[in-house]
């Protein structure tokens, strides 16, 4: 008997560079820009400018 094909399930660490953080606006995994805003840095969406620390 000859197995043709394997599936291997890995389960393995994954870098803080690889996440994208969901925008609540635009409901998908953007990239983040920083901004001031009241003397204050804040990541905000790229596609849509929305903040997304609050």
């Amino acid at each position: 008997m000859i197995q043709t094909s394997l599936h291997v399930r890995k389960n393995d660490l994954m870098h803080a560079s690889n996440v994208l953080l969901v925008c609540p606006k635009c409901n998908k995994g953007v990239r983040v820009g920083k901004k001031i805003i009241k003397d204050k840095k804040a990541r905000v969406c790229k596609k849509c400018n929305e903040v997304l620390d609050k």
